[in-house]
């Protein structure tokens, strides 16, 4: 018996459904090849295809790697300006000197 299947998606998204289908009915389901793109593929390019994050992980992948150093480069600002706060607020207390 062959199945057919078709996405409007990622072609990710249904390799995952097809690979971990085909994990729990590995008797009666065997997937013997795709048309990705154009191209016919085989199973191994499927279960590769199965593998890599998708879109969306990738992407929150990338604004975290983005955020780290921009984190960063807040929190030093914050620090320096919170020590000039401290030093203009100390350089007010303090009483003024005559100048002989």
């Amino acid at each position: 018996m062959s199945c057919v299947f078709t996405t409007v998606g990622e072609p990710e998204d249904i390799s995952k459904l097809l690979v971990e289908y085909q994990k729990s009915h590995e008797e009666t389901f065997k997937i013997s090849g795709a048309l990705v793109g154009g191209k016919v593929v085989d199973e191994a390019y499927i279960k590769q295809l199965a593998a890599l994050p998708s879109k969306q992980e990738i992407r929150a992948k990338a604004v975290g790697t983005l955020k780290g150093p921009i984190n960063g480069f807040v929190l030093n600002l914050r620090g320096l300006l919170q020590t000039l706060v401290v030093v203009l607020k100390a350089a007010s207390e303090k009483p003024a000197t005559k100048a002989s």
